[in-house]
């Protein structure tokens, strides 16, 4: 009897910790990121081999371990295709696009990356930017930013007697007194007031 009256207290009091408790268990944080954050920003380990060194590894695979191509592919992480595709020379493929950025900064040598895309895009290329960039930036084309001109700051001071002063009534009052203060004389200027 005193064992079954304990099974029950020892029921309830996990009950009470369970799912009918008004205190909720934490949660982990399962939400995206939201505006403004900073995402998941890829893998952070670097590739472990570059496709040329994976190309060499299947063939070791397949020539001393006798392993099929299928599954010396699978192994290195390399496509099937990528094997029988002929490596192309980089240099070669992009001597199109070097042409034509010669061609546009000869004839205009102030304009930025976008300016001479939009150019050669005008002129029928199809190359994307992300191609045109990496060679703009391989042929050494981009420029510095211009900068503003610094002005030297000087402290603020009142004009003086800028309250005091009535308006201008234009440069035809002004040369009409010049002129009567040089031809009357001194003693009469005074007498007239």
């Amino acid at each position: 009897m005193k064992e079954q009256i304990r099974r029950h207290v020892a029921a309830g009091a996990q009950a009470g910790q369970g799912a009918r408790s008004r205190e909720r268990p934490a949660q982990a944080h399962v939400c995206r990121a939201g505006a403004g954050e900073h995402g998941h920003q890829g893998c952070p380990v670097p590739k472990a081999l570059a496709p040329s060194a994976k190309l060499s590894a299947v063939e070791v695979m397949v020539q001393e371990h006798r392993l099929s191509k299928a599954k010396a592919c699978q192994i290195a992480g390399l496509s099937r295709a990528a094997l029988y595709r002929e490596p192309v020379n980089r240099v070669e493929r992009d001597t199109p696009v070097v042409s034509a950025l010669n061609e546009t900064v000869a004839r205009h040598g102030r304009w930025g990356f976008w300016k001479c895309f939009q150019r050669l895009r005008d002129q029928g290329h199809a190359w994307n930017h992300k191609r045109v960039h990496r060679v703009y930036w391989g042929m050494k084309l981009n420029l510095p930013r211009r900068t503003k001109k610094r002005v030297i700051t000087r402290e603020r001071q009142a004009a003086v007697g800028a309250r005091d002063a009535k308006p201008d009534l234009g440069a035809g009052l002004h040369a009409r007194h010049a002129l009567w203060r040089t031809q009357v004389p001194a003693a009469e200027r005074d007498r007239r007031g």
